[in-house]
């Protein structure tokens, strides 16, 4: 499973005409090569708060003993805005 969590610039055009909606203009999430991988990607002018949660991750489903399934228990935000866009 992979899950990153990123802060660009701007959005390629390609990105913002597949991914970014007009409820959530400075950010996105997608799956990348399948559903075990998910990008969440945000611009400067996202809300500081928005900004946090999306870099919210719980590493400790990477530490404990038995680790987390799904990218919802390690950035749950990126769930959440998987969910919104489809």
């Amino acid at each position: 499973m992979l899950v990153s969590s990123a802060e660009a610039v701007s959005f390629r055009d390609s990105e913002r005409e597949q991914f970014a909606k007009p409820s959530h203009p400075y950010r996105f999430a997608h799956h990348l090569k399948g559903p075990y991988a998910v990008l969440a990607k945000f611009t400067p002018e996202e809300s500081p708060i928005e900004k946090a949660e999306l870099m919210d991750f719980r590493f400790n489903c990477i530490t404990q003993f038995i680790p987390c399934k799904n990218e919802r228990e390690i950035l749950a935000e990126g769930s959440n805005l998987l969910e919104v866009r489809q």
